[in-house]
């Protein structure tokens, strides 16, 4: 039975959102077993640049969402002057960062006839560098930053830096498609 649009970027929402889970506070940094492998397969069956654009768009909305949740906490300090801005820095933030994710969902398409988890990798690492610089620059919850959950893995920092760091665990978050 296929999958209606809306089901699949309520699943790709998801996935995104369940690997926000390992970042602090939470660490639990083996969800990247499932969030990753089911953006790679959803994107590896898209049926062109739209489909594959907005796959990896929802994956990153609810990655963004969920990884972004302090600032609209932020803007409830003082509630009575900034709590207006509460849909904009839930949705709206969101959204716009989440537009790196759909640069992403072009370029595995684009590629997908060369594609393989290391590629991938080296996809995911060059949009995590993108979406750091610029005048949007917004370097929050680099994949890398999962790696704090481990003493010894986050100290490969001082070896690969944040960017090493995030290429090795989407490589490792891949394994299990090798399985499949």
């Amino acid at each position: 039975m296929a999958r209606k649009r809306w089901q699949l970027a309520l699943i790709l929402f998801a996935a995104g959102a369940l690997m926000a889970l390992g970042f602090a506070p939470f660490h639990v940094w083996p969800v990247i077993f499932i969030s990753l492998p089911t953006l790679y397969i959803l994107l590896a069956h898209a049926q062109g640049f739209k489909q594959a654009t907005m796959r990896a768009f929802m994956f990153g909305y609810g990655y963004c969402m969920a990884g972004t949740w302090w600032i609209a906490n932020a803007l409830l300090v003082d509630a009575d002057k900034f709590a207006w801005m509460l849909p904009f820095s839930i949705f709206g933030l969101s959204a716009v960062m989440a537009v790196w994710f759909g640069v992403l969902g072009v370029l595995v398409h684009g590629l997908r006839a060369r594609m393989h988890i290391t590629l991938f990798a080296i996809l995911w690492v060059a949009v995590e560098l993108a979406r750091s610089f610029g005048m949007f620059g917004f370097p929050w919850n680099l994949l890398g930053y999962m790696s704090l959950a481990s003493l010894p893995l986050a100290q490969g920092a001082s070896l690969f830096g944040i960017y090493g760091l995030s290429f090795l665990l989407a490589l490792l978050g891949l394994v299990p498609v090798l399985w499949l």
